[in-house]
Parts: structure tokens; C-alpha cells; sequence
């Protein structure tokens, strides 16, 4: 995500066109809803709008391929799992609230986000609890 924002700027493309661009490369509607390889590929897409010429994440789409092949799923870590508890009762947020945000993404579990989406409701919530003012310890 860091990387597609990141690189937006560089291209002068501001959140709307970005969202447009990412729909008519990817068929996402948005940017959080991209598949691992799906963000890899819209970030070569938007290096070569650059005029960089490098496609640096094919060598882990092939590792993501080979492990899929062998069945091993790319969703959403224990850790991240047990992070996001953490979260959100720091947060105040409810399971119905939780189940509201996981809806929104076809999710019926925390364990069936994908590791970026897992990644952006940590730091979602992080930005929560930093704005209502509560702490959260640094590091975690």
C-alpha cells in the first residue's frame, strides 16, 4: 500500500485518478481490496508509467504461486489475529463492530483477511486509538 501511495505521489496522481487507474488495471475498485499479486502487478504498471523499466516483485509472485499450489493459504497470521484483538479492545470496537469492517470485505472471520488487509485494520485501529487519545505501547 505504502509502495502504490508512494509512487502515486511521485506520478502527481491524486486519490481519485489513482482509484480509477487501479480499477482499469486490476478491476478493484479499491486499492485495500488487491490481492497480493494484484498490488504487485499495479505497482510494475505504475513504475513503467514512470519510465522505470524494473518489475521487482516477480520473484514473489512465483514464491505466492508455488505456495498456493502446494495449498498453503496467504491469509491473515496468527499474530496478526492475535494483534488485532489487542487492537480493538483498545479501540473499544465490539465483535458487531468488527464483524461490520470484516463484512465489508466478504470476510466472515479475522483468520479469512488477507495478510494486507489484516496489516491495514491494525493500522487502522492504531490510528484510532491515537485519536482518541489513548496509548498504545511502541512496538506493537
Amino acid at each position: 500500500m505504502k509502495k502504490i501511495w508512494a509512487t502515486a505521489r511521485e506520478l502527481q496522481l491524486n486519490s481519485e485518478l489513482l482509484h480509477l487507474l487501479c480499477l482499469s488495471q486490476t478491476g478493484q475498485k479499491h486499492i485495500s481490496q488487491l490481492t497480493r499479486n494484484e498490488a504487485r502487478m499495479f505497482i510494475d504498471d505504475l513504475n513503467k508509467l514512470k519510465g522505470d523499466v524494473v518489475n521487482k516483485y516477480h520473484a514473489s509472485v512465483k514464491i505466492d504461486r508455488m505456495m498456493r499450489d502446494e495449498g498453503m493459504i496467504l491469509g491473515c497470521t496468527p499474530a496478526q489475529c492475535d494483534k488485532i484483538r489487542y487492537l480493538m479492545e483498545e479501540a473499544g470496537w465490539t465483535e458487531g463492530r468488527l464483524k461490520e469492517y470484516l463484512e465489508q470485505f466478504g470476510a466472515k472471520q479475522l483468520a479469512d483477511l488477507t495478510r494486507t488487509l489484516a496489516s491495514n485494520l491494525i493500522e487502522y485501529l492504531k490510528s484510532e486509538i491515537a485519536r482518541s487519545g489513548r496509548m498504545v505501547a511502541h512496538g506493537t
